[in-house]
């Protein structure tokens, strides 16, 4: 424990050093600059990284409790153009399908990674125009160095939102 609270003080002094003084002011991409700036540039021993992937875990976990506790600024985020298009299609799968949340988690970050492909504007007229070797091209770009759950996440995604686009006359 007082190894963790070392390092989570060494993140203190760090945000210190920047300037800042509140919870609110501290924000993901400090801990990962924070994070970059404690990697060792010339030796890569198994030790140096053993501690780096300590000192990324106790940064992670202060993190994890100030954004549990609504403490931490996060920036603000603009909804992506086909955010209407993955509500609607969320809601289907709640309502039609009677899916649990975390398969919409699942199914949302899938979403996320293909709408960009797909739908980037968007509208849904341009899923009319998404051609099989598009649909190939996505699948192979999101799964290339991923395990089989994602790929079979997207695949189960691929099936359902076109089901759905087809049921919606999209």
């Amino acid at each position: 424990r007082r190894r963790h609270i070392w390092k989570v003080a060494q993140f203190n002094q760090y945000l210190r050093r920047l300037g800042l003084r509140e919870c609110r002011e501290v924000q993901r991409s400090h801990a990962a600059r924070f994070i970059e700036s404690r990697t060792p540039r010339r030796r890569s021993g198994s030790s140096s990284t053993q501690r780096q992937a300590a000192m990324r875990g106790a940064v992670r976990s202060f993190l994890k409790y100030l954004s549990e506790r609504g403490l931490l600024g996060e920036p603000c985020r603009a909804p992506p153009p086909y955010a209407g298009l993955l509500e609607e299609y969320l809601k289907y799968l709640k309502l039609e399908r009677n899916l649990a949340e975390t398969t919409l988690k699942r199914q949302a970050r899938c979403a996320t990674l293909v709408l960009e492909d797909f739908c980037p504007s968007g509208d849904p007229e341009a899923l009319c125009r998404v051609s099989p070797e598009e649909v190939q091209a996505s699948f192979a770009k999101h799964t290339q160095d991923s395990g089989p759950d994602l790929r079979r996440d997207i695949q189960g995604f691929l099936r359902s939102f076109f089901r759905f686009c087809q049921k919606q006359g999209y």
